[in-house]
């Protein structure tokens, strides 16, 4: 049985920063110089993870955080308890 991605609808809107983070194995850092990482919880309360490059505010890549295929395997630091 696949697991599903939860919903957090309470926090909707909120934006953290991430320092690091491992999508699809691989590891990657905040250096803000070039990309900030941020964790974003959609209007809906989904979570996701957004490579931002810095200085703009559309992400360049963005990944659904949860559920049997999601390509993230860890965020840094965890605020989503």
């Amino acid at each position: 049985m696949e697991r599903e991605r939860i919903a957090k609808p309470e926090r909707a809107g909120e934006r953290h920063r991430v320092d690091y983070a491992v999508v699809e194995g691989r590891g990657h850092v905040a250096d803000g110089k070039d990309v900030e990482i941020w964790a974003r919880f959609d209007d809906a309360g989904y979570l996701w993870l957004d490579f931002v490059s810095v200085g703009t505010t559309e992400p360049k890549a963005s990944y659904p955080v949860g559920g049997e295929k999601s390509a993230v395997q860890r965020i840094d630091p965890i605020l989503f308890v």
